[in-house]
């Protein structure tokens, strides 16, 4: 269950929680005193805890208007207001090898509102898309060679092109690297805070107003639950690590057949098709990342 490793999983036993039907019947105030003793990181988690395991022993989603570990009423709010008048959003992945520290791929898909307007003055803005499918997609490798200030001049201006979109991201590792990428590239202050403000995390958006009977949040989880599904079925971060790997030790070799690497067509579709896989996959997430967006849109319609 999503909040659950193993040391909290051990906390749970020994205050006799053995599982999810047992969590869901605690009492959140009485297992905040039984984890209390263990600090208050563990003791202010409790009622999030008992909230999670009702949602997932029930199977319905759960709206939560202060926050998760506050799921009292409260007046609700929108868990997307950029995106009320924007004329559309820039849908933002990140591929990375963390051994190497290396961002690879920067995937960024750019969706129209339908119709292409926000609504001027008092009129109702155009409808979103409900997939993100048909949306141009621009795959952006950052190679080692080619140094990293082409990669930001790249990202700059599509960035600029689309100035009044945000940027939707699921996790903080993009506007992480994608902030400190721009500071190593001398940008301003005052631009950086500019694009900080684009940046929309769309994991910490759900995490903030909803609960789901999912037991992780991660994008694979929830996205799945929606529906969504990968084209390419079982694979993960890890493989396209691989595929990366590969393709690198393939590239970086001279193009001679005594130095090896060979030069037939085979070769090079075999590599062309390596990246294809890698595009494929980063866009996919881009479009899962829209999927959960456009729920959290549907569910803040529903608002009074």
């Amino acid at each position: 269950m999503s909040g659950i490793g193993g040391k909290r999983r051990e906390l749970l036993l020994e205050a006799g929680i053995g599982s999810l039907a047992d969590l869901a019947a605690a009492d959140p105030l009485h297992l905040a005193d039984a984890l209390a003793a263990h600090g208050e990181q563990h003791r202010e988690m409790a009622p999030q805890l008992v909230a999670q395991a009702l949602v997932q022993q029930r199977g319905q989603a759960r709206r939560l208007h202060q926050g998760p570990a506050l799921p009292e009423p409260a007046l609700p709010e929108l868990a997307l207001p950029e995106l009320a008048r924007a004329p559309g959003v820039l849908l933002y992945d990140i591929e990375s090898d963390p051994d190497a520290r290396d961002d690879f791929l920067h995937g960024l898909v750019r969706l129209r509102r339908q119709g292409g307007a926000a609504g001027p003055g008092g009129e109702a803005p155009d409808p979103w898309p409900t997939s993100a499918a048909a949306a141009p997609f621009t795959p952006l490798l950052a190679l080692q060679e080619h140094g990293e200030a082409k990669l930001w001049r790249r990202l700059a201006a599509l960035l600029e092109r689309y100035p009044d979109w945000p940027v939707l991201h699921y996790g903080e590792t993009e506007a992480i690297s994608l902030l400190r990428l721009a500071e190593r590239q001398g940008v301003t202050p005052e631009a950086r805070a500019r694009l900080r403000s684009r940046l929309v995390d769309v994991h910490a958006r759900l995490r903030r107003h909803w609960l789901l009977p999912v037991p992780s949040y991660g994008l694979k989880s929830v996205a799945g639950w929606l529906g969504f599904e990968w084209r390419q079925k079982g694979v993960d971060g890890a493989r396209c690590l691989l595929w990366w790997r590969q393709w690198r030790q393939w590239h970086l070799r001279p193009n001679d057949p005594a130095a090896g690497k060979p030069s037939d067509p085979a070769a090079v579709q075999a590599s062309r098709q390596l990246l294809q896989r890698l595009f494929r996959y980063n866009q996919d997430d881009n479009l899962a990342t829209w999927a959960v967006a456009r729920w959290l849109l549907d569910q803040d319609q529903n608002l009074p």
